[in-house]
């Protein structure tokens, strides 16, 4: 069976919902949606109805029941005695793979009643899928590992060399502060003599000088090479990129229409693969850090501002 059988598969098992039954309650758990790309969130939902209006029920902790995933926000629709009870949890996950949350036990008795009686809900199926064989690559990613440390102490001029990094962008911040400051109160600076996909382009090249991927330094790679995309939006589209998380950053883009959906699907799959190195530990392979450099080039390359704009001249 390929692999599109399999997730088929999945899909329509988890669609059949053994629900837990008795005289006095039903208990049913599913979700929004069965199969996800790494980085996307789903809804994980624990439905408990009263067949009988004189029913206290108890719902386990859940807290341990999502092996594999990140639960990133949880709440309720109405009060524990509502005749149908919904608690809900948001999950993530960032490991391909298929999945199975296991059904809990609830626990319920008839008012007036002393002895409590159980009652268990069904399993729930998940395929989490790789970004990369969503692609069409025939690469995969790996179990998430720890970036080995270098071996040799960094070099004192490193730290020099970061520290006037940081000073710089500090300086660029501080000088766009002003800009916009300025143009809101109508005491416009001089028109900046670089484009955004200029200084973008120096960077980048800056970058890849500094030679961080055969130092060992991958997570320090991907910060500033996301930065530099980052920083690249807000000079071009005027969007405080840096200052969110890559969720925020994402909505804001898409509720400006700033993108055409392919080039929002390029940089959703490039922040997500950043996020992933910097706060996951994930190690990406050699190809995959040159494709993420080439796809921040792309991405400039089809969002820059074209000839005769950048030139002053209208449209």
């Amino acid at each position: 069976m390929g692999r599109v059988g399999f997730i088929i598969l999945y899909i329509l098992l988890s669609f059949t919902l053994v629900k837990a039954t008795s005289n006095d309650i039903k208990v049913t758990a599913y979700t929004d949606k069965q199969a996800v790309s790494i980085g996307d969130t789903l809804t994980y939902t624990v439905s408990v109805e009263r067949l009988n209006k004189d029913v206290d029920i108890e719902l386990p902790l859940l807290n341990g029941a999502f092996n594999g995933f990140e639960v990133v926000d949880t709440g309720k629709n109405a009060e524990d005695s509502a005749k149908v009870f919904l608690r809900w949890f948001k999950l993530r996950g960032y490991s391909a793979g298929n999945y199975v949350i296991l059904g809990q036990t609830i626990q319920y008795k008839r008012k007036g009643e002393d002895k409590w009686q159980e009652a268990k809900w069904n399993d729930v199926r998940i395929v989490v899928q790789s970004m990369l064989q969503e692609g069409g690559q025939n690469s995969s990613i790996s179990d998430i590992r720890d970036i080995k440390a270098p071996q040799k102490k960094t070099p004192w001029h490193l730290y020099a060399i970061i520290l006037g990094i940081l000073l710089a962008i500090l300086l660029g911040v501080t000088i766009f502060y002003i800009y916009n400051k300025r143009k809101n109160n109508k005491f416009p600076l001089h028109t900046p003599t670089r484009l955004a996909h200029e200084i973008a382009y120096e960077a980048l090249d800056t970058l890849k000088q500094k030679d961080y991927i055969q130092k060992g330094m991958t997570k320090e790679f991907f910060y500033e090479l996301s930065l530099i995309i980052r920083y690249y939006i807000e000079n071009r589209f005027n969007v405080n990129a840096p200052d969110m998380t890559t969720e925020e950053f994402l909505e804001k883009v898409r509720n400006g229409s700033l993108l055409s959906k392919k080039e929002e699907g390029v940089l959703k799959e490039f922040l997500v693969r950043a996020d992933m190195v910097k706060f996951a530990n994930y190690g990406p392979k050699a190809i995959e850090i040159e494709e993420s450099f080439k796809s921040a080039r792309a991405f400039i390359d089809e969002t820059k501002e074209p000839a005769l704009q950048a030139n002053g001249v209208s449209k």
